[in-house]
């Protein structure tokens, strides 16, 4: 089973005595943004953030914002005798056959 667990954090910091504004880095389409700190407001109180929008920062200030991915389906394992290059570049289609007889006595799948 093929795993990638990477996490994808924006600190932001305001040492300005003032507001100010970030816009958040638009990301791939269906990822939001979840803030995991502020020093100024609690996360739990916080939304998810859009990607593209302002988030803004009080005066003196830290902020860290995770990146949430959007949920993929759980895909089936992987076929171990396949080269990890190939599963990561190509996308795999098994076809649902059932196997029939030939004349030899053998079973073979037939598209």
């Amino acid at each position: 089973m093929l795993i990638r667990c990477a996490v994808l954090a924006l600190i932001l910091l305001n040492s300005h005595h003032e507001q100010v504004e970030f816009k958040l880095p638009s990301m791939a389409e269906g990822t939001t943004w979840k803030s995991l700190l502020d020093t100024h407001a609690l996360p739990e109180d916080s939304d998810t953030l859009t990607p593209g929008s302002c988030y803004h920062l009080e005066g003196r200030s830290l902020s860290v914002l995770r990146l949430i991915l959007p949920t993929a389906p759980e895909s089936k394992e992987l076929p171990k005798h396949v080269a990890a290059e190939v599963t990561e570049s190509v996308p795999l289609v098994q076809v649902a056959a059932p196997p029939t007889e030939t004349s030899g006595g053998s079973t073979m799948n037939r598209p």
